[in-house]
């Protein structure tokens, strides 16, 4: 039977302290950043190590965390916030749907993903092995999927588009950028991430938008 100090430990963090979390998250991703650059898996690490590279008790993390499936989840719900919000109007309702948009979307998708690479290097480690984490994962893609379907659907409705523009399109387009950011963006910085993302902006151009059309 779970003794009373078990049970503050599992107890979930109330409305009131919503600033705690958010700030034992962020440590904890900023320590899984660093154990990755040292070349640690993430698959291997413990609970004991994430919390003492973050600077807080094992209890603290249960507070928060059931494990570090839990953990990775909550955090690419994070990054599927970032990155929707990091799109301005090409994902935005009623926002602008033009090349310029685009790129712009591209600068502020491809870029969060090179700030969280840690995330996508966790899930990478954990999805085949984690359900959870897996489904995490499903669910991110299946909603920047339906943003890219919405905005290259109004392009076309608008009568820009090419004919191949179109819900397979917004996918494939959406899960190539994801699945190259999780496998090489670590390799990217600088000029070579903006080179990066021009090629990934003139793919997307000639794929989404006619000839002649702005």
């Amino acid at each position: 039977m779970p003794t009373a100090k078990t049970r503050r430990i599992r107890k979930r963090p109330d409305p009131d302290a919503a600033h705690d979390f958010a700030h034992v998250e962020q440590r904890l991703l900023a320590a899984i950043e660093r154990l990755l650059q040292d070349g640690r898996k993430f698959g291997s690490l413990t609970v004991e190590q994430l919390a003492r590279e973050a600077g807080i008790g094992r209890a603290t993390f249960y507070l928060y965390f059931r494990d570090k499936g839990e953990l990775v989840q909550r955090l690419m719900r994070r990054l599927t916030d970032e990155v929707a919000q990091s799109a301005g109007g090409w994902f935005r309702a009623g926002g602008d749907v033009d090349r310029t948009s685009m790129k712009y979307a591209l600068h502020g998708i491809i870029g969060t993903f090179k700030r969280h690479q840690a995330v996508l290097v966790a899930m990478t480690d954990m999805a085949p092995f984690d359900p959870v984490v897996a489904e995490a994962h499903a669910q991110m893609m299946d909603e920047l999927c339906r943003l890219s379907r919405k905005a290259i659907g109004q392009v076309k409705r608008d009568g820009r588009a090419t004919q191949f523009a179109g819900p397979d399109l917004a996918d494939l387009l959406t899960w190539s950028i994801e699945l190259y950011c999780s496998r090489f963006i670590a390799r990217y910085d600088g000029r070579r991430l903006d080179a990066l993302i021009d090629l990934v902006a003139q793919v997307c151009d000639r794929s989404i938008f006619a000839s002649g059309e702005s």
